[in-house]
């Protein structure tokens, strides 16, 4: 055959038996009619455990009473801020950005804080679609939640709350527990705009020096809920154990002493029915063990009603008694 010239090659022929070559296409078998049902079924099946969890989530979900209404009243203005947060924080799903947010707390002002906030909702309003339209403090309020709550306290925050707050924040110490030293410290720090810092290091300052002590051993907390948090662990552990010796030491039981060692028994009777009251903190109202084991049965049975074990009376016992012989020995 001529250099050049073309001719039909058969792909199978120069292949030895048995070598491999080119897999022929897999075949795609369309699934049965029992493979689709039970796919359908599984599709059910998992549709209803999704309605199932989107009903409990629904069913569950924490209701928030909707905030109080903000005239400007400068002493309302904290709880105010709080209860919008604190619906805002339940009720995240229902917006999409902050100037939503912005948007629903504005409607729920009144008052002089409606007039103030009227001329940055028209801008907000007016240039839904031309951002770059609106003035700097409309921007800066609707932009985040954080720019309308800072620019509503500045205008509307009650200069002498603040200015009493940022002094006694200064001189606020721990009395009682961390936890009611922490409420007070942080009713404080809501009137005031400093840095976690501060708070952290006033709030460490202010502790009890048993407190600090005992923090020694612990890294330094990094930012002012974790120093509350540490204090507040220290000082739940303190109380259980002066709890734990308290129980301790009024637990032990008292040693009723014998004349076995030593002593006469109306010295003992004594000495016993004295114990007996520092026992009870003063108060003679409760029966001392006893009685002693040499003493005769009328002397048991004055010492089991509270008499005097010497003469039976009731005005004294028997260190004091008349009749007994120490005593007349200790008067000449």
């Amino acid at each position: 055959m001529a250099p050049g010239s073309q001719m039909d090659v058969d792909p199978t022929e120069g292949r030895a038996e048995g070598a491999p070559g080119r897999a022929p296409p897999a075949l795609q078998t369309e699934p049965t009619r029992a493979e689709l049902l039970q796919l359908i079924e599984e599709l059910k099946a998992q549709n209803a455990r999704l309605i199932e969890h989107t009903t409990k989530r629904s069913a569950t979900k924490v209701k928030v009473a909707a905030p109080e209404k903000f005239d400007g009243d400068r002493k309302k203005l904290q709880s105010f801020l709080l209860q919008m947060q604190r619906y805002l924080q339940f009720n995240q799903a229902q917006f999409d950005n902050d100037a939503e947010e912005v948007l629903f707390a504005s409607t729920y002002l009144r008052g002089t804080a409606e007039a103030w906030m009227e001329p940055y909702l028209r801008d907000h309003l007016a240039n839904e679609y031309s951002l770059e339209k609106r003035r700097a403090k409309t921007k800066e309020i609707f932009d985040t939640y954080t720019g309308f709550a800072d620019n509503l306290r500045a205008t509307f925050n009650d200069r002498d709350e603040v200015r009493k707050a940022s002094n006694d924040i200064m001189t606020v110490r721990q009395m009682g527990s961390v936890a009611v030293y922490a409420t007070k410290f942080q009713q404080l720090a809501a009137y005031l705009e400093w840095s976690d810092e501060t708070f952290r290091d006033l709030f460490y300052k202010g502790l009890k020096d048993e407190v600090k002590k005992n923090m020694i051993t612990h890294e330094y907390p990094p930012t002012f809920q974790k120093m509350v948090d540490l204090a507040s662990q220290i000082d739940g552990r303190m109380y259980e154990w002066k709890m734990g010796s308290r129980q301790s030491n009024t637990s032990k039981p008292r040693r009723e002493r014998t004349t076995l060692e030593g002593g006469d028994a109306m010295a003992l009777d004594a000495a016993n029915r004295q114990d007996s009251k520092k026992g009870n903190n003063g108060h003679n109202n409760k029966k001392p063990k006893g009685p002693n084991p040499n003493w005769t049965d009328e002397q048991k049975q004055r010492y089991k009603d509270r008499l005097c074990i010497t003469c039976g009376s009731d005005k004294h016992f028997s260190p004091k008694c008349p009749q007994n012989p120490r005593s007349k020995k200790d008067n000449k």
